[in-house]
């Protein structure tokens, strides 16, 4: 029997930042959302006059991600949400690793490097205090198993 999908239950999901490049990393804590953006290629018009049968040609050009978000119920005295709040608009990017863990144990583990770029606050009388952060991805994401 192949399994077609996976549920994200608590404890499959785990989100870090480092603030300094890489060397340690901190657990973000209270994590609602993570949106890392569709990654996506460029398509490079390559048709030339002796393109067969009247066709255009592409090739794949440079990749890129859409905007992503990341919500969190937010935690006013928690540093590594401050952190991500106080990176909002920075010219430096924010480094960050989530890891993924599939029923069977086996884990997928994303770093990459987000500008933060948005931040919005959803506040309800007697609700969680909620922020969502807009992220962009910068260069390339590395995916291994291992941290």
């Amino acid at each position: 029997m192949t399994t077609v999908s996976t549920v994200m239950l608590p404890g499959s999901f785990e989100l870090e930042i480092s603030t300094d490049g890489g060397t340690t990393w901190a657990e973000v804590k209270n994590v609602v959302n993570f949106d890392a953006g569709n990654i996506e290629a460029e398509e490079v018009d390559a048709t030339t006059f002796s393109s067969p049968n009247n066709f255009r040609e592409f090739l794949p050009g440079l990749k890129a991600a859409s905007d992503g978000s990341v919500t969190l119920n937010y935690l006013i005295e928690d540093t590594q949400h401050k952190a991500i709040r106080d990176a909002v608009g920075d010219a430096d990017p924010v480094k960050l690793r989530s890891t993924r863990t599939a029923a069977n144990g086996d884990d997928e583990i994303m770093t990459a490097d987000f500008h933060v770029r948005t931040q919005s606050e959803a506040i309800e009388v007697g609700g969680i205090l909620q922020k969502t952060f807009g992220i962009k991805m910068t260069g390339s994401p590395a995916y291994s198993t291992t941290p």
